[in-house]
């Protein structure tokens, strides 16, 4: 990812663990083999967050990213988002 010379050193760490967690997320998803909307429907969260979460758009609320871990809490998920199991 590309950042503007011009950001503050916080504007980059937040593009960097945003881009951290959208790319945890999809590739989650995508070792489930779910679409998009199936994710949402599984974790009981809208098809525009997982789209926004994996769009770098905007980061999942504790709640959220919680309910998406639930999808499959095994060492290896909670080891790709930094999380020690």
């Amino acid at each position: 990812m590309r950042h503007s010379p011009n950001l503050p050193d916080s504007e980059v760490r937040l593009q960097n663990d945003r881009e951290w967690i959208a790319r945890g997320i999809k590739a989650l998803r995508k070792r489930l083999g779910l679409t998009q909307s199936e994710m949402a429907q599984r974790a009981g969260i809208s098809e525009r967050s997982v789209r926004r979460y994996e769009n770098k758009e905007v980061d999942p609320g504790g709640v959220n990213f919680m309910m998406i871990l639930r999808l499959r809490p095994d060492a290896e998920t909670l080891r790709a988002f930094g999380i020690k199991a």
